[in-house]
């Protein structure tokens, strides 16, 4: 299953200084209203915009502010128990700090991570939406996991490019008609 969402997603990577970027492709995001138990599960009283993505399974919900994004806490069993038809959720805000553009949070318990320390694939999503929110072609994440991580996001015409500051511990090719 990971290694079919990998390869229909990842279309090429490339290394710039320090940083590796990875191409993913531009997905859709549509309305989607919040149940009331998920809502609860998260701690959230209130809400900007909420929407989701299919082929990611993740629901996207910006929060009024900053703050409210770093100090949620959610419950992870009612989470699980509030829905099985998203496997994570993002909770999101504009930054109110010089240092990058948005920041985010990404709750994943229904596939067994809690919360995601810092993840790229939803900013294939992310990316095109906070650029048309801040009318900006680069974008600079921070993901206020306890580890934390920035990512750095270049919304393209129909894909999106992600890159961190990674380390690269082995490299391959993947092979596109190899099937599982």
């Amino acid at each position: 299953m990971w290694s079919r969402h990998i390869r229909c997603c990842i279309r090429k990577t490339r290394q710039d200084k320090k940083l590796t970027f990875i191409e993913y492709p531009k997905f859709k995001r549509k309305e989607f209203e919040i149940p009331t138990v998920l809502q609860n599960a998260l701690g959230i009283r209130d809400n900007k915009i909420c929407f989701f993505c299919e082929e990611l399974q993740s629901l996207f919900i910006e929060l009024k502010n900053e703050i409210e994004v770093k100090q949620l806490w959610p419950n992870y069993k009612q989470l699980i128990e509030s829905t099985d038809k998203i496997k994570e959720v993002v909770v999101m805000s504009k930054a109110e700090n010089q240092n990058y553009d948005f920041v985010l949070r990404s709750f994943c318990p229904w596939i067994g991570i809690d919360e995601d320390p810092v993840t790229g694939s939803v900013h294939s999503v992310l990316g095109h939406f906070w650029q048309e929110r801040l009318n900006k072609n680069e974008l600079i994440a921070f993901q206020a996991s306890e580890r934390g991580g920035y990512l750095f996001i270049k919304p393209l015409e129909n894909t999106v490019e992600i890159g961190g500051d990674t380390e690269i511990i082995i490299e391959g090719q993947l092979d596109p008609h190899l099937h599982a």
